[in-house]
């Protein structure tokens, strides 16, 4: 496992994401962000790195879909 992506909060990310996937509001939360875009640059240097991705998940009742951060474990770098 590479020790730095460069960006803090992907790095601390990373860390959470090895005890499993993490919804969008609560990663912020957890990073003590302020806005979606401070989790999106963390997000997006992850993903780009090809050691995270983002999915869609449906609510049972309907509306919109929740977006959870999960590690890419097929990602031999992991």
């Amino acid at each position: 496992m590479r020790d730095s992506t460069g960006n803090r909060h992907a790095d601390v990310l990373r860390r959470m994401l090895a005890d499993g996937e993490i919804g969008w509001e609560d990663a912020k939360r957890a990073l003590g962000l302020r806005t979606a875009a401070d989790l999106s640059e963390a997000v997006a240097v992850l993903v780009d790195a090809g050691l995270a991705e983002v999915v869609p998940v449906r609510r049972p009742g309907g509306g919109r879909a929740l977006r959870v951060i999960r590690a890419n474990h097929a990602n031999p770098a992991n």
